[in-house]
């Protein structure tokens, strides 16, 4: 960003001497240039003058047509509206042969521009360079988003000791679908990250919501990975009524499921439990199958929910879940921190950033544990 910045300032000094000589064409190709690699309100200012010059100057050069009765003033509008229009449109054109030349090289040394040899910070400096130019929400050619993509594949495959290695042997990287075994497949999708994703962890910024007709192939296939996982997440509740567990020992779980409802339904009901001390929260208790430590009120609580009763358990089934539903999140956040700042110091997460953290195993775990749980308990209350 700063080497930007640089090179459009020193571009803005030569615009504004050649604006003083009355080079207006000058003028405007310097400022072009600063305009794309570091926008400014100066830089818009210099241009919209330039142009207005431009157009001025083309208006004074034509000779009127000695029977010409049209509104003058009208004229000069539509004279720079059309040069200004003609302007864009070669803009426009220049930035989709850009676009086309970049989709259409074959190596990704020619998509970044450096050499085979190049340093770990000769790649990043490309990447940022040409992700500022081709990002679709800069670039107003339709083909800016494919481009910006290419772009970002080309950088975390070669910013990679491994993924470079091998795309120095084989020339392709291993997340290529041709030849794609299972561990490339799975290696792929835990090391890439979108190329949203990547922008925003190396400048540090947030991106918008940009033109989605140029989605990537990595972003579908993680859709398609979740879609794909959704009924595997089902089967173990499924599990009791296959596997040809009597109906009855489910009807305790399905009476606390009831509770719970109508629980939920009575808004003005005092909590019964809060995970931090207070005065009226004084007694500290812990769920029995997963030991979180909760608080009570101890005048009222043993009462309420004595031990071993379908109240208690249903109660401790709530602690668990609010607490290891919130331990879940947070665990996700902090993975994804910790990502991203491998990423920008140009370095490979390690594998376990990527890993199902326990809270959230624990979490999709819960349900069948507390119907193992109340199957067992009421199976030794026949014995």
């Amino acid at each position: 960003m700063d080497a930007n910045r640089d090179e459009a300032l020193k571009c803005v000094s030569i615009a504004k001497a050649a604006m003083e000589n009355d080079d207006i064409a000058k003028a405007l190709k310097f400022l072009s240039k600063a305009d794309n690699m570091y926008p400014t309100d100066e830089v818009k200012e210099l241009l919209q003058k330039c142009r207005a010059k431009a157009a001025d100057s083309t208006t004074r050069e034509r000779p009127p047509r000695p029977n010409d009765t049209t509104n003058p003033t009208k004229d000069n509008s539509t004279s720079r509206v059309a040069a200004e229009g003609s302007r864009v449109d070669a803009k426009t054109a220049a930035l989709n042969r850009e676009c086309a030349a970049i989709l259409n090289c074959k190596s990704y040394y020619d998509v970044l521009g450096v050499s085979r040899n190049a340093s770990d910070e000769e790649i990043k400096r490309a990447y940022k360079k040409l992700a500022l130019k081709y990002h679709p929400d800069k670039n107003p050619s339709k083909r800016a988003g494919e481009a910006f993509n290419k772009i970002s594949d080309a950088f975390q495959c070669l910013s990679d000791r491994k993924l470079r290695g091998h795309y120095d042997r084989f020339g392709r990287d291993p997340g290529d679908h041709v030849n794609r075994g299972h561990y490339a497949h799975h290696h792929y999708q835990e090391v890439f990250m979108t190329p949203d994703a990547l922008f925003e962890a190396l400048f540090g910024m947030s991106v918008p919501h940009r033109r989605r007709p140029h989605q990537n192939a990595h972003s579908t296939q993680q859709t398609t990975s979740t879609r794909n996982t959704k009924p595997q997440q089902a089967t173990p509740d499924a599990a009791p009524n296959q596997n040809g567990v009597p109906l009855f020992y489910l009807l305790p779980f399905l009476a606390l499921l009831f509770m719970m409802f109508i629980s939920n339904l009575i808004g003005n009901e005092v909590p019964a439990f809060q995970f931090t001390r207070s005065p009226h929260y004084n007694q500290m208790v812990s769920t029995q199958l997963n030991a979180v430590v909760y608080y009570v009120d101890g005048r009222t609580f043993d009462r309420a929910y004595p031990p071993s009763s379908q109240a208690r358990v249903k109660l401790e089934y709530e602690v668990d879940y609010n607490y290891f539903d919130g331990k879940c999140s947070q665990d996700k956040r902090d993975n994804h921190t910790r990502a991203y700042a491998y990423i920008s110091r140009m370095k490979t997460p390690p594998k376990e950033v990527y890993d199902l953290p326990h809270s959230c195993q624990v979490l999709g775990s819960l349900r069948s544990t507390y119907e193992d749980y109340l199957r067992n308990h009421a199976y030794r209350a026949r014995q």
